[in-house]
């Protein structure tokens, strides 16, 4: 049983005794002057928000191929053995795709082969071009044979292996122990954009979602849909060693290089790379001396090995691909990531370390040592504000089964890491051992959490409006009241079974106008998260209708030299109204701007708006933001005053203007 909230706004009822009002504030409380003039009772927006079932699970694996992920991989196999131990893994539907951050494509000479990069099928290497250090007998954990790896399907779906988790154990190892490639640099970001992008090689997977204007969140599944389906929660997870480097001219779906999106290799040796076919002058434009080696190296960020990581400005933003998951559903909620790399590293002092070019790095203390094992302890000495010159350092160090530290090492993901925090899973708030790492000697607790964060409750509600934001009687004026929480109004219930309402009853609902998942950027947080199942009503205060007025001219009046009292030109406004928001905008020309002192003048109140002594540049030709009249009436006259206070130069008004907002 459950109760429901009903809120029913009075259209066309006679109010015979309502006061008239110019503006809102000549209204009591709950009320707002309307277009007629009249004070109306103020009706609340109403927002509600069905908590699904447990829903469908698409969960996508990006994995790192370097070489040196080999341990790696077999322990996110193992860890999937210990998942379909347990009982609970065949509670939601749960489809699951696998592709790789390596973007080159395939060649003969390369293992493991993909039909295409970001592609979810692959063709597994065969035994004789195994790396014994991946794929030899004496390795816990190793992949299933060839020939049972044979026809893994490019999507396992656990409903197809319920009563047999040896099957779907062999499966789950042949897609995740897929062995090592040989580029060094990978693009985890653009792997995953790809893989689930409509002009990308699995858009056969996504069904009818897929359409001649891209991906549809809003479309229906059918049989053919496998992957990517409209209803499901869909789980991103980055596993890698080193830190993404997708750049704007690797980018398979963009318009770098051919060679730098297809790779230098040349099948039919003709010379000529076969991004170009035939076109050996359409190769020598891009690649003026001709090595297709040399030019495709030349793709990557920098021309170091570690270039992605001194030369971060050129990577493409992590925003970018957050707003390409966020298309993909019809709510960011149904979004979530996860990454299982490196941890960032922090000096004492709050800095994040980043690697770059020495040459470009503060100079280190003398007592800066690099080779240490122990360096990190001092990362202050050999990092100035956390900037490190040289080759990039391990953030972690990997431990074997008995927590003894191996060879293998991790360095810092921080960019996988900005991508998991704009969806809100392991993100800053993760601490302690539940942190995801790649270090870590078993990745169960992760998997487990991936799982989960599709049949996680609901820690945020996104609004699709901006509440009203309120000082009294008038609407927030300037970007302190607004970025004040306490100035929004704000009703939420929290309605569930009867079972469990009491713990319903405990929630804590706080609103956020810094929700990076949501698409205005404003929600509802709930601690703790809202149950599946419940329904949530937020009730807040619509933004108070608003007017913009603007008045000008173009004067063209000579500014007196050396002139306290200046000149003056005077615009009215007739707006009937309370000032929100007024901006002035001056075009003055003149040879040095130090010698002038804008001010703009109305009712009884003066504002200083421009004062800049000792600037030598000329002419003034800007927009100021002018708060000083916010809650004034508009009507009446606004005055500008200009003045010179130094002789020798002469000036002139040409034009000014301004814009108001009344409530």
């Amino acid at each position: 049983m459950r109760a429901t909230l009903l809120v029913i706004g009075l259209a066309g009822c006679s109010f015979p005794d309502a006061p008239k009002c110019v503006r809102h504030s000549d209204c009591a409380a709950a009320h707002v002057c309307k277009a007629d003039g009249v004070c109306r009772p103020e009706v609340p927006v109403t927002q509600t928000f069905e908590v699904p079932p447990t829903p469908p699970i698409d969960l996508l694996f990006v994995l790192d191929v370097s070489g040196t992920m080999c341990k790696e991989q077999g322990r996110l196999a193992d860890s999937f053995d210990q998942l379909l131990a347990d009982d609970g893994f065949y509670d939601n539907d749960l489809r699951l795709a696998v592709t790789t951050s390596d973007m080159v494509p395939p060649h003969p000479n390369r293992t493991p082969q993909r039909r295409q990069p970001a592609s979810f099928e692959m063709a597994y290497p065969s035994r004789e071009d195994r790396n014994p250090a991946c794929y030899g007998e004496e390795r816990p954990g190793r992949p299933p044979s060839e020939e049972a790896c044979e026809g893994t399907p490019p999507v396992f779906s656990n409903d197809d292996y319920r009563g047999d988790p040896i099957l779907a154990g062999v499966v789950l190892r042949c897609m995740v122990t897929m062995g090592v490639a040989f580029s060094s640099q990978q693009r985890g970001f653009e792997a995953m954009r790809t893989a689930l992008h409509c002009d990308g090689p699995n858009a056969a997977l996504f069904g009818p979602c897929c359409g001649p204007d891209g991906f549809d969140p809003e479309c229906k599944a059918n049989e053919d849909t496998r992957f990517l389906r409209p209803d499901a929660h869909l789980v991103v997870v980055f596993v890698s060693d080193t830190n993404d480097c997708s750049s704007p001219t690797t980018d398979p779906l963009g318009d770098g290089p051919p060679i730098c999106r297809a790779g230098p290799w040349d099948a039919d040796l003709n010379g000529i790379p076969d991004a170009y076919g035939d076109d050996m002058d359409a190769f020598l434009r891009d690649c003026p001396g001709g090595e297709g080696v040399e030019c495709f190296a030349a793709c990557e960020p920098g021309d170091s090995d570690e270039g992605c990581e001194w030369q971060r400005d050129q990577l493409i933003p992590v925003d970018e691909y957050a707003e390409f998951l966020r298309g993909l559903k019809r709510s960011p909620d149904q979004v979530s990531v996860l990454a299982i790399v490196g941890p960032r590293m922090f000096t004492r002092d709050g800095y994040e370390v980043h690697f770059q070019d020495p040459s470009e790095a503060p100079t280190p203390d003398p007592d800066c040592r690099r080779g240490d094992d122990d360096w990190v302890d001092g990362l202050e000495r050999c990092c100035p504000r956390g900037l490190c010159g040289g080759e990039v350092q391990p953030s972690c160090l990997g431990r074997d089964g008995a927590g003894v530290v191996g060879s293998e090492s991790g360095e810092s993901g921080s960019r996988y890491l900005e991508l998991a925090e704009r969806f809100g899973l392991f993100g800053a708030e993760c601490d302690g051992d539940v942190c995801p790492s790649v270090c870590g000697s078993n990745y169960f607790d992760s998997l487990n959490a991936a799982i989960e964060a599709g049949r996680r409750p609901l820690p945020l509600a996104c609004l699709a409006e901006a509440p009203g934001c309120r000082v009294g009687a008038r609407a927030c004026a300037n970007d302190e009241e607004r970025a004040d929480s306490a100035n929004y109004d704000l009703a939420v219930k929290v309605d569930c079974d009867a079972a469990d309402q009491a713990e319903c009853d405990r929630i804590t609902a706080t609103l956020t106008l810094e929700a990076h998942a949501c698409p205005h950027g404003v929600g509802v947080t709930f601690d703790p998260p809202v149950l599946t199942g419940a329904t949530v009503v937020v009730r807040h205060r619509a933004e108070l209708e608003r007017t913009t007025v603007t008045v000008a001219e173009a004067p063209e009046v000579a500014i007196p030299d050396g002139d306290p009292s200046g000149v003056s030109r005077t615009l009215e406004v007739e707006a009937e109204g309370r000032v929100v928001l007024a901006s002035l905008s001056v075009h003055i020309r003149h040879p040095s701007r130090g010698d002038l002192t804008v001010r703009l003048r109305h009712g009884d109140a003066v504002h200083e708006v421009v004062r800049e002594r000792g600037r030598s540049e000329d002419n003034i030709q800007a927009t100021f933001l002018v708060e000083a009249f916010a809650g004034a009436s508009a009507a009446g006259d606004w005055t500008i005053e200009v003045s010179d206070g130094f002789p020798i130069d002469q000036g002139m008004l040409l034009e000014w203007s301004l814009l108001l907002e009344v409530e």
